[in-house]
């Protein structure tokens, strides 16, 4: 198992789809190469960018039920986390139950992250709010009935006021969010039940928490969590991570299925799902495509939902008056700006 975190940090190819490997090889990590996105399923984010390498588990680790951060050495548990704190986000990897399900892209679980009794009056209190409504898309609120046919509970002030049973059982999620993500996480604004923009990359802001409701038949087609550049932008924020959390078990249907990663988690209740739509520099990681299999005949899906935003790094912006004071300067002394200068390379080429 040492090995697996070891090849993040030496970027070591285990083994590819197609090579000649030997089985004591494949039976390591895995680094494969996907496709681009511009061939993604239809609903994907096709701005994102790129994907890169993948970093998988052993498939019987996978099979196992991912892997054990407590059973690894300290050197290589101390490089996992490391990357996770570059790359994506500081995580917690102490927290019990919590298993890595992907290296990388980062995707992990923990067993027993909320209590069954929580689970289900979350469960029941949003059933009984009579306030689902029909799922948005791509967090605009846009309905497109082929790609999302789920119903969604959306906890506002409003719902909380309406359904005042739901405020304790949330806080007791958030203060579990806080255990795996840090002191980063700032659920400060979530007791008046407010999105309060995150102002820097450091400043990690939930959006309003929601709990989806899956019938037998309805799904959430492949689809990215990270905005697409122009609209992180806008926003000034990007998604950075994920948490899901199973309100119910699931006995058939239902999975969460990572299209480029080739798995899915299987529902149980209790059981949290975290991993991260966007790079630390706020681009969209298209390696996190995923999709909500259909549940099955005769089953039902409940889902707590939670998206971590943070502000985006500042880039440094041109002072117009500036550049033009320059170039006024140097056509009074006769030489050139830099501006002609590069038009002048340009022509040369």
């Amino acid at each position: 198992n040492m090995a697996m975190f070891r090849a993040v940090l030496q970027s070591t190819v285990c083994s590819r789809p197609g090579s000649s490997s030997s089985s004591s090889s494949s039976s390591r990590t895995l680094v494969t190469r996907i496709p681009a996105v511009a061939s993604a399923p239809p609903g994907s984010n096709a701005t994102s960018g790129p994907p890169t390498e993948i970093v998988r588990i052993s498939p019987q680790l996978l099979e196992a039920g991912g892997l054990d951060p407590s059973k690894e050495a300290q050197q290589n548990l101390a490089a996992f986390s490391e990357m996770l704190r570059k790359g994506f986000l500081p995580v917690n990897l102490g927290v019990p139950g919590l298993r890595v399900q992907n290296i990388d892209p980062p995707v992990l679980t923990v067993e027993q992250f909320l209590p069954a009794e929580v689970c289900d009056a979350l469960r029941e209190a949003a059933q009984a709010s009579g306030r689902m409504k029909a799922s948005g898309v791509g967090g605009t609120g846009d309905l497109q009935d082929d790609i999302r046919t789920s119903s969604t509970l959306a906890i506002t002030k409003e719902v909380l006021e309406h359904c005042p049973q739901i405020k304790p059982l949330l806080q007791q999620l958030l203060d579990r969010a806080v255990q795996l993500l840090g002191d980063e996480l700032d659920t400060a604004a979530l007791s008046n039940m407010q999105f309060v923009r995150p102002a820097s990359p450091t400043q990690l802001a939930p959006e309003l928490p929601q709990i989806a409701h899956y019938q037998p038949g309805q799904h959430f087609l492949s689809h990215e969590d990270g905005f697409p550049s122009a609209v992180a932008l806008d926003k000034g924020y990007q998604r950075r991570a994920t948490l899901l959390v199973y309100l119910n078990d699931v006995a058939q249907g239902g999975a969460t299925q990572f299209d480029h990663l080739g798995f899915g988690v299987q529902p149980q209740r209790g059981k949290a799902l975290l991993f991260f739509p966007s790079f630390s520099g706020g681009k969209s990681d298209a390696r996190t495509l995923h999709t909500a299999d259909d549940a099955a005949e005769g089953t039902e899906k409940w889902v707590f939902q939670l998206w971590l935003c943070a502000g985006l790094p500042i880039r440094p912006k041109v002072d117009a008056a500036a550049m033009a004071a320059q170039q006024l300067a140097a056509a009074r002394k006769g030489g050139v700006s830099p501006q002609k200068a590069k038009r002048s390379n340009k022509k040369k080429r």
